[in-house]
């Protein structure tokens, strides 16, 4: 029942992903996270998260801003070293907190900040900031949203712009976590065995397809209004599951 569970979850998260650009990977972490050990669901939404967006990057790829990855890149490679030094991991309920926080973001942050990542300097801020976002809550999606609402960029261009670098984070998020399983000595689930993840990996590839299909059909205006919204509401939900799961003297932050 839990791989048919996280099955449909995969599908349905790859397909609103695949429309709006995010959101997906939100609500899947948080299914994630909720029934498998934190390495595990970490190692296991990495895969499935660099699958859906490395295949939606292919399936809009003339969209992708490429001269912006090369600044932002710089941003992940010194927030990798970082992380791979101090070795940091938050607990489970933490995480949903921190997912929480992160999707009202684009509300808070004012568009006079000019976080508009088509500024090379920019664009390397954003690495950082959502290198350590993948790292410490498990995805950046709405932080990243933050630096592409001031942008002129249409859906497209943001959808596969948004994609390209979610791959990269969701790749060091594995490399990260998959290095901490091992030198902690902490056993992988058995879902994140090899006919687990393939199973996963093509029912994301489904679902992209079918969410980047839809994209067609949906104007600006509704895209950049729908997934602002969708964002706040299902971050605020994940939020206060994680409220209700934080337990009395637990740690927060851990230094290895």
């Amino acid at each position: 029942m839990l791989v048919v569970l996280l099955l449909v979850g995969v599908f349905v998260t790859s397909v609103l992903s695949g429309i709006a650009g995010m959101a997906g990977g939100v609500v899947l972490l948080a299914l994630l996270i909720l029934t498998l050990p934190t390495y595990s669901a970490m190692v296991l939404h990495g895969l499935i998260q660099a699958m859906a967006n490395g295949s939606r990057v292919w399936f809009i790829r003339d969209h992708v801003q490429w001269h912006l990855i090369p600044s932002y890149f710089i941003g992940v490679l010194v927030t990798g070293v970082i992380f791979w030094w101090a070795q940091i991991s938050w607990s489970a309920p933490v995480i949903l907190i921190a997912i929480g926080l992160f999707s009202w973001l684009p509300v808070l942050i004012p568009n006079s900040f000019g976080l508009d990542i088509t500024r090379k300097p920019v664009a390397m801020i954003c690495g950082i900031a959502t290198t350590v976002a993948t790292l410490l809550a498990g995805t950046s999606g709405p932080l990243l949203d933050v630096f592409f609402q001031t942008s002129k960029l249409t859906r497209f261009e943001i959808v596969a712009t948004k994609a390209f670098t979610q791959t990269i984070s969701h790749l060091v998020k594995i490399a990260y976590f998959l290095w901490l399983t091992i030198s902690l000595s902490k056993p992988l689930h058995e879902l994140v065995g090899l006919l687990y993840v393939i199973a996963f990996l093509l029912t994301s590839l489904i679902g992209t397809k079918i969410g980047t299909m839809l994209l067609k059909r949906i104007n600006e205006t509704n895209f950049q209004r729908m997934s602002r919204i969708l964002i706040m509401i299902l971050g605020t939900a994940v939020g206060i599951s994680g409220i209700m799961q934080l337990q009395s003297g637990q740690a927060w932050i851990a230094f290895t």
